[in-house]
């Protein structure tokens, strides 16, 4: 239980934060493609490491 209130208070996060890049990309929309590939990647790490550090927090308990 503990895992998934975790993850989906990263979710809310990077929601906010996404919203907030939104604003500053409406002026360089150029690179709005290239930006939105490059979230989604990073997304992928941070929920990467997430679950990395979340499965060793339950071995240590």
């Amino acid at each position: 239980m503990g895992l998934i209130h975790k993850i989906n208070c990263v979710m809310i996060k990077n929601h906010s934060g996404r919203k907030a890049v939104k604003k500053t990309q409406g002026k360089r929309n150029l690179t709005g493609r290239k930006a939105r590939r490059l979230k989604a990647f990073q997304g992928h790490l941070a929920a990467g490491t997430l679950w990395s550090w979340a499965a060793e927090r339950q071995d240590a308990c």
